[in-house]
């Protein structure tokens, strides 16, 4: 490896994964590593600071081994909606959007917090304020309402991580930070050791430093820690007018339309980009996990069942079996609006064959694209779409079913093939390019 060669280390932290790749200054791959999360947590719906401490092992390794390079160049996505920070004031925790707060809203109205749909799990609901503290609310780790536990400092997941590594707070983006709903002086809340700070711009680690800290003689660029969102679709997402992420908990991407009163939902991205108007939280990869799951059957044979679905008996099991597929907190088709509280359970979905099963489920973004963007086709002579993720092979099948419902002006751009790492950089590049 030539010493004076830039190499770039891509960390994404999923719930499912937590993903490593390192590449050279070309974007060659060197090495790629996966880690499942279940081997890292006891319960990864929430890592406490012995979970972190593996963690934190995986990611040092992976710093040493992009030596002997002078210059590495971190790069970090996670799962948004988490939260992460110290307890009373030494005791490290992440808690993601699967570990639910104690009380859990009452209320099946949604609120709309900086374009984010307020549901049951956000960050906003895990913590309690009382009087001058901030309490953790998590179902995870604390037993009772009576026994919350203090928040001394607040974080983003791998910004909590390379504090731990490196001892100084880093840099969270805004795009990350948005998914919390919480102030982002909340950032500054343990400000004698505060562990994140929010910024575009990144943190340079002099090669003195990491040498005394790390033994690693190389000047470390981190920069700013983005949403697994933002970090997938970034590329592909000025390309189109609508996408469909079928990854990161699946969202509806409407670049074409503006944020307004009636469509208040949306995500940042770089400050060069408007908001962009955003569905989120629409049942996908953990609704048909479960599916498969609650049905004993094997992934394979749902998508056997996808293969052989056709658009006519995809219409005609619609027509048959109305249904919502909202087992959990999300965006539902049927009224096109959000809910705290599943419309239906697990239960009766998994009674439904795989075909019924899929039908609904492909018909959900017919349903949504028809109802949000039918006003586009009467001033465009074509609408554009992108397809983000692969979702264990389902999404050729998906596409060719979904543009079969649609009407002829609506085009697949493609299936986004471009890889996170390859987007994740291309984030930074148009957000600070002097840096990368």
């Amino acid at each position: 490896m030539d010493q004076s060669a830039v190499i770039r280390l891509f960390i994404d932290w999923g719930f499912t994964r937590l993903k490593l790749w390192i590449c050279d200054g070309e974007g060659t791959l060197l090495c790629e590593q996966s880690t499942y999360t279940a081997t890292l947590a006891k319960r990864p719906a929430f890592y406490d600071s012995r979970d972190l401490d593996q963690v934190c092992m995986i990611i040092g390794r992976a710093l040493h081994s992009c030596l002997p390079a002078k210059i590495i160049h971190v790069y970090t996505s996670s799962q948004m909606h988490a939260l992460a920070g110290s307890l009373n004031g030494h005791s490290d925790f992440v808690s993601t959007w699967n570990d639910l707060p104690i009380q859990p809203a009452t209320a099946d109205s949604v609120l709309v917090k900086d374009g984010i749909p307020v549901l049951n799990s956000m960050p906003v609901n895990k913590v309690i304020h009382d009087d001058q503290a901030l309490l953790l609310s998590s179902s995870s780790c604390s037993r009772s309402q009576e026994s919350l536990n203090a928040i001394t400092s607040l974080s983003s997941p791998i910004g909590l991580l390379l504090h731990r590594i490196f001892q100084v707070p880093v840099p969270c983006s805004r795009s990350w930070w948005q998914s919390t709903c919480l102030p982002s002086d909340y950032l500054a809340l343990g400000s004698l050791d505060q562990t994140c700070y929010l910024s575009e711009s990144p943190l340079y680690i002099q090669p003195s430093y990491a040498r005394r800290l790390l033994g690693i003689d190389s000047l470390i660029v981190i920069y700013p820690e983005v949403g697994d969102l933002q970090a997938l679709t970034y590329s592909s997402v000025r390309q189109c007018q609508v996408m469909l992420n079928l990854g990161t908990g699946s969202q509806v991407i409407l670049p074409s339309l503006s944020v307004s009163e009636a469509m208040p939902y949306f995500r940042y991205y770089i400050h060069a980009l408007p908001a962009i108007p955003t569905l989120s939280h629409v049942p996908c990869g953990r609704l048909l996990a479960d599916y498969v799951t609650a049905k004993n059957i094997s992934f394979s044979i749902l998508r056997q069942a996808m293969d052989e679905l056709t658009p006519a008996h995809l219409v005609s099991n619609c027509q048959r079996i109305s249904k919502t597929l909202l087992c959990f907190s999300g965006f539902s088709f049927h009224d096109c609006n959000y809910h705290q509280h599943p419309t239906t359970t697990l239960s009766e979905l998994a009674s439904l064959n795989p075909d019924v099963f899929l039908s609904l489920w492909v018909f959900q973004y017919y349903r949504i694209i028809d109802h949000f963007l039918l006003p586009l086709l009467g001033t465009t002579d074509f609408v554009t779409i992108n397809i983000v993720g692969d979702l264990g092979g389902l999404a050729d099948s998906f596409s060719a079913l979904l543009f079969a419902l649609l009407p002829p002006q609506f085009q697949l751009c493609r299936l986004a093939a471009l890889t996170l790492p390859c987007s994740l950089l291309q984030f930074h590049v148009d957000s600070a390019p002097a840096a990368c």
